[in-house]
């Protein structure tokens, strides 16, 4: 049998200024951390490169991350090779597909519109998503292939950290990008942009962020690992229920966290989504929990892998590979331990 107690140490954990760090912020604020026994510091980052090299030097334990970077990271794309997992997937959807004003008085609203918009002003426009190995970046141009616009040749591509995206499209820098929340709704309220996507639209219920660690650090932190994965699996659950909407845009607006106001957060996550130009789009574009959200699942993980190759035709990886980074069976070990826990505490 396992013994789960607490190692004494302290883990420290990044996030990124982002909705979907809700259940890393809400653990801590709610007490599921401590529950479960473990201590942890929160790391606010700039940027997913940043935060990534720390985790790879171990200067972060582990880390809201994008989907695909436990396996971007143990092919050393970007940088050097070091062996990452994940054994929890945070959230499914959640970004928004953002043109600037100038192109929605042109008349853009949708992908079509655009290809004609290219082909009559002869220009080539710029475009921002966060990582090149994200799936902002896959689903942006999979948006423009739909459409007949070549994304290699007909616009460009940027990559820039997700709180600067409103900043280049009220310069003119940018033309539009694909972003995770608030930073679609940002440039939408402030009247610089037009939401023509969001994240069901663009890939109904995709992984998009997930725990990530070193693997070096689950072989002499196991246990840690898995109550820190039943804790934020716990968090999931409660950021995902409608009557906890509420008290998650008000502890996310904080200045240690968001750092933005509660309309902004409440765009996304209690809805209806304001599209920007007085329309409205679906509500509860995040998911937390439901629909098995939270288990790194083989369809997950091929979603991820499919997504990666389509950015990277030439990449080759093992099957087993992508097993090692989304570890099933340490999700499933923290979800009976959090059963257990759960039933233990309504005896």
């Amino acid at each position: 049998m396992n013994d789960y107690s607490a190692s004494g140490s302290r883990l420290k954990l990044g996030f990124i200024s982002l909705v979907d760090c809700a259940p890393l912020v809400i653990a801590k604020e709610c007490g599921f951390y401590k529950k479960f026994d473990i201590d942890v510091e929160l790391s606010r980052e700039v940027g997913w490169n940043t935060l990534l090299e720390k985790v790879i030097s171990g200067r972060l334990d582990a880390s809201h991350a994008l989907a695909s970077m436990p396996l971007t990271a143990s092919l050393g794309l970007g940088g050097s090779a070091e062996p990452c997992a994940t054994s929890l997937v945070l959230n499914l959807q959640g970004n928004s597909l953002v043109i600037s004003k100038a192109l929605y008085q042109a008349g853009v609203r949708t992908n079509i519109d655009l290809k004609q918009y290219i082909l009559s002003a002869k220009k080539v426009l710029t475009f921002g998503v966060v990582y090149q190995y994200s799936s902002h970046h896959y689903l942006l141009r999979e948006w423009f292939k739909q459409a007949g616009i070549n994304p290699d040749r007909d616009v460009r591509i940027v990559v820039l950290p997700p709180v600067q995206m409103s900043v280049f499209l009220k310069s003119g820098n940018l033309d539009g990008y694909c972003v995770g929340e608030p930073w679609g709704t940002d440039a939408i309220f402030a009247g610089l942009g037009y939401c023509v996507k969001v994240g069901p639209e663009l890939a109904k219920g995709h992984p998009e962020k997930v725990l990530i660690f070193r693997n070096a650090f689950l072989n002499s932190n196991h246990n840690q690992i898995v109550r820190l994965t039943a804790a934020l699996l716990e968090a999931c659950v409660f950021c995902d229920k409608q009557e906890n909407r509420l008290e998650v845009v008000n502890i996310l607006s904080r200045p240690e966290y968001l750092s933005i106001s509660r309309e902004h957060l409440a765009n996304s996550l209690i809805g209806p989504f304001s599209r920007g130009m007085k329309e409205q789009g679906p509500e509860g574009i995040h998911i937390f929990n439901r629909f098995d959200a939270n288990a790194p699942t083989f369809e997950k993980s091929e979603w991820i892998s499919k997504s990666l190759l389509a950015l990277h035709p030439g990449l080759s990886f093992k099957r087993e590979m992508v097993h090692e980074c989304y570890r099933l069976d340490i999700f499933e070990e923290a979800s009976r331990l959090a059963l257990t826990d759960m039933a233990v505490a309504s005896a």
